[in-house]
C-alpha cells in the first residue's frame, strides 16, 4: 500500500523568486568553497585545445575544416562553437571560459528547475507519475471540498477501477477528504468504510478490507 499526502500546491512569485534568486548565486558561492571546476584543466585529449582554436578564430577555422563539418558528429558542435567564439569576442580567454562555465550551468540547472516544478506544482500527477503500473492501492487525503467532480478525484478513480462506492463523510461529517483507490488482481474485491473513532485526529479514519471472491 502506498500512503501519499500531496495536496495541490502552486508556488507563489515570491517563492519562485527565492527559487530562481539561490539557483542564480549557488555558483558564484561555490567558487568561493572550491574554484577548481572554473578552470580547464591540462588534458591528455586533444579536443579541448581544438575548440579552444575554433573560439578564437570560428571563420579561418571553419573554412579550414568544411570538408569535416559536412558529417553530422562535427556539424553538431556547431551551436557550441558560436557560443564559444561569441564569448571569447567580447572577454579574454579566462573571463570567456567563465562565462560558458556558468552560461552551461544555468541552461542545465534552470531547464531542470522548470521541469521539476512542472511535475510537483500538481500533486496529482507527482502521483501518479511515481506509482507503478499494476495493480495496488493508494491512500490519500484529498483536501478538496469539489467531491466526486474534483479532477484528482476522477482520474484516480479511472486509474484504480476496483474503488468501492464513495464512503461517508471523513472531516467534520460534512466533507469526503480520505480516500482509498484499488487496482486488484482479477478474483479479489474490496471494502471501505469509515470509522467512528478520530483517534486524536479531526479526520476519520478509512478502514480498506480485501477478500478473495469466492
Amino acid at each position: 500500500m502506498i500512503k501519499l499526502s500531496l495536496p495541490v500546491k502552486r508556488l507563489t512569485t515570491n517563492e519562485i523568486s527565492l527559487d530562481l534568486l539561490f539557483l542564480l548565486a549557488f555558483p558564484f558561492v561555490l567558487l568561493l568553497v572550491n574554484d577548481s571546476w572554473s578552470f580547464l584543466t591540462p588534458s591528455l585529449w586533444v579536443d579541448p585545445y581544438i575548440y579552444e582554436g575554433f573560439f578564437w578564430d570560428l571563420k579561418k577555422n571553419l573554412l579550414l575544416h568544411k570538408a569535416a563539418l559536412e558529417f553530422p558528429y562535427y556539424s553538431s558542435r556547431l551551436p557550441w562553437l558560436l557560443m564559444g567564439n561569441a564569448a571569447h569576442s567580447i572577454a579574454s580567454p579566462d573571463t570567456a571560459n567563465l562565462i560558458l562555465r556558468l552560461s552551461l550551468l544555468y541552461v542545465s540547472v534552470l531547464s531542470l528547475y522548470a521541469v521539476v516544478r512542472m511535475a510537483w506544482r500538481n500533486g496529482l500527477a507527482a502521483l501518479i507519475a511515481a506509482l507503478p503500473p499494476g495493480p495496488g492501492i493508494v491512500g490519500r487525503d484529498m483536501n478538496t471540498i469539489l467531491g466526486p467532480h474534483d479532477p484528482a478525484w476522477r482520474t484516480l478513480l479511472a486509474r484504480y477501477p476496483d474503488t468501492p462506492a464513495r464512503p461517508g463523510p471523513t472531516f467534520r461529517e460534512r466533507l469526503v477528504l480520505d480516500h482509498l483507490f484499488f487496482d486488484l488482481p482479477d478474483g479479489w474485491r474490496a471494502t471501505r468504510t469509515v470509522l467512528t473513532d478520530r483517534y486524536w485526529s479531526d479526520h476519520r479514519p478509512v478502514l480498506g478490507v480485501i477478500r478473495r471472491e469466492r
